[in-house]
């Protein structure tokens, strides 16, 4: 027989729910109402509820045809009496009690806590550089699963200055992946420091800084270089000449400004 205290209260519902799922069909334990172990909490309005399979109230033929047993007898003819030993417990009663016990306390304690919302973080490494005109800097763009699934994550950048170009490869990952990040700055790029906002977007965003100086004397004018990147309006100084840039290119041997006024104009 499968009896619980307050059957309709709140209380009771994880309860109701386990045995209910078992095809158990729980009764009211009027049986037990008013001498229950958890009686004495009632009384000063603490909600309680618990697990009762009867005990020396008589079965009527409904339960005994749910239940099993026969109609007429006593839910437990032992109760109180010299046969209440070990012996006559009845191990599936007590061992669905226990389940139901267990699920309760979860129920109780947990609940139906949400699935955690896929989520990720972002970080730069380093974290700063220095770059003359002309040159570039690479840096690590790492990602993490920080809870949830590992999700698609594209990158992007914010804050560079003029001259200043930023690129990722690849320019999406999985988080937990990493991407190179290529901080390019022409020639030409005014001096100073600058704060550049790494972006990653998936189902959330995050931000991650690097901080970008850049050398030089700040008077926009710098000496030009081999393997420098340049930019069309970039103005460098050769052996002591300053020249303009007409076309981007890259210097390669040879592509001195005297040489190539294709690409640099004398000023």
């Amino acid at each position: 027989c499968y009896f619980i205290n307050n059957l309709t209260s709140s209380a009771s519902a994880p309860m109701r729910e386990y045995w209910t799922s078992l095809g158990l069909a729980p009764q009211e334990n009027v049986e037990g109402q008013g001498r229950s172990d958890d009686y004495s909490f009632q009384r000063v309005g603490i909600p309680t509820s618990g697990y009762a399979t009867g005990a020396s109230a008589v079965k009527s033929s409904t339960e005994a045809a749910k239940w099993g047993g026969t109609a007429g007898r006593s839910y437990d003819p032992c109760y109180h009496s010299a046969c209440d030993t070990t012996s006559n417990i009845n191990a599936t009663a007590l061992n669905r009690s226990v389940d139901g016990i267990a699920y309760t306390i979860w129920k109780t304690a947990v609940g139906d806590a949400p699935d955690p919302q896929d989520d990720f973080s972002i970080s730069a490494n380093p974290s700063s550089g220095t770059v003359e005109p002309g040159g570039s800097a690479s840096v690590t763009v790492n990602t993490a699963t920080t809870s949830g699934d590992a999700q698609n994550v594209r990158l992007s950048a914010s804050g560079a200055p003029t001259g200043v170009s930023v690129t990722f490869t690849p320019d999406s990952v999985t988080s937990g992946q990493s991407s190179t990040a290529t901080v390019q700055v022409a020639a030409g790029t005014a001096a100073g420091t600058y704060t550049l906002t790494l972006t990653g977007t998936g189902t959330v965003t995050h931000t991650t800084t690097y901080t970008l100086t850049v050398s030089g004397d700040g008077g926009g004018e710098t000496t030009w270089r081999l393997g420098a990147t340049y930019a069309a309006g970039d103005v460098v100084t050769y052996d002591g000449v300053g020249y303009r840039c007409i076309q981007g290119h890259t210097a390669y041997p040879g592509w001195e400004p005297p040489n190539v006024p294709a690409l640099w104009q004398r000023l």
